[in-house]
């Protein structure tokens, strides 16, 4: 008798590892690394980053040290319509200091929330205030937005990769 709750104990402890395992495994982000202008599918869209340049910012809104600036060339690949934010985006150093993006509607074409039609693509850009280094290296880290229900991230090169 003892030894059949022996059995059923440590087969209910096989299987709940092989739950967990699956669970595990089922649900791991998918981290997409691309070079300096190659297109990276996060979710329902591909984006395409590039290094625009470095500001000064407006009369009303000037950076602590650096605006870098960066375009974003986005192309729905699904049926429906999806929303992105400038928030889904982060510049990160060589160092692995990340920085969230600053609004101040520089320009029209500056990401803060936006739909893309079904299968459309449009550009924006936005903008980080970091100190800047010409000769370090810089990623920009994408993740999808909580609607859009996806396990994967991108990651491209913007300068020095």
């Amino acid at each position: 008798m003892i030894r059949i709750g022996i059995v059923i104990v440590v087969g209910a402890i096989m299987v709940s590892i092989g739950v967990s395992l699956y669970a595990y495994m089922a649900y791991q982000p998918i981290i997409k690394t691309v070079d300096y202008g190659m297109p990276v599918a996060v979710g329902p869209v591909e984006y395409t980053i590039t290094y625009e340049g470095q500001f000064n910012g407006s009369e009303d809104l000037r950076p602590e040290h650096d605006f870098v600036q960066i375009r974003i060339d986005a192309k729905n690949l699904s049926q429906e319509s999806v929303q992105i934010s400038g928030l889904q985006f982060s510049l990160v150093d060589e160092n692995g200091t990340r920085s969230s993006p600053i609004y101040g509607e520089f320009s029209e074409e500056d990401l803060l929330f936006h739909t893309i039609g079904s299968q459309n693509a449009e550009t924006f850009v936005t903008q980080f205030d970091v100190p800047f280094d010409e000769s370090a290296e810089y990623t920009v880290w994408i993740q999808p937005r909580k609607e859009q229900n996806a396990l994967d991230y991108g990651i491209a090169c913007l300068l020095n990769c």
